[in-house]
């Protein structure tokens, strides 16, 4: 009988063994997901430092695009109201070949950058791209002396500047430093 009784808390205790390694295991899973993962998901969730900034920045572009809107509705009714085209208002009535080399001219000045050409395609035939009088002119530029960060506030600038330019196509070279563009301006046909 003495053999029983020892054999008996042995085979006990490697029954007891595997649901004790569960019991650590999960305690030990447990801690470390109260402690350290929780509290770093808790950032990202509903309420949390990183989600609320996200939203906050969401909300602010959405407001500045909200009044720029609201400023162009501004334009577009008081166009309306003194019976003028709103596109008038943007777009010159005419070609105006000197103001456009000016323009460009002017741009790479401001930037610092050359402008090495200047090319005016002529479209008065190119009438089926465009819709009722408006017109459109194709520029070829080329600019030089141009490293990225120039290349973006170009960019920006050509988009962004009085008269109405569509950038259709970029070459940019950052060895030689030089970028080429093909845009469109458009104008009203007299």
């Amino acid at each position: 009988m003495a053999a029983r009784i020892q054999q008996s808390p042995v085979k006990m205790f490697d029954a007891i063994v595997p649901f004790l390694i569960v019991l650590i295991f999960a305690a030990v899973f447990g801690s470390f997901f109260y402690y350290v993962i929780q509290p770093e998901l808790q950032k990202y969730l509903p309420g949390g430092t990183e989600n609320s900034t996200a939203i906050k920045q969401l909300l602010l572009s959405r407001t500045e695009y909200r009044n720029v809107l609201k400023d162009l509705a501004g334009v577009v009714k008081a166009a309306s109201e003194n019976a003028q085209d709103p596109a008038a208002l943007v777009l010159p009535s005419r070609k105006d070949t000197p103001t456009l080399y000016a323009l460009f001219e002017k741009i790479a000045q401001d930037i610092g950058v050359g402008l090495q050409v200047i090319d005016i395609t002529p479209t008065d035939n190119d009438v089926d791209n465009t819709q009722g009088k408006i017109r459109q002119v194709r520029i070829a530029l080329r600019f030089v002396n141009v490293n990225y960060e120039t290349l973006k506030t170009l960019i920006a600038v050509l988009e962004n500047n009085m008269r109405l330019t569509t950038i259709e196509s970029l070459a940019y070279d950052p060895i030689g430093e030089s970028v080429s563009f093909a845009v469109s301006t458009y104008y009203f046909a007299e």
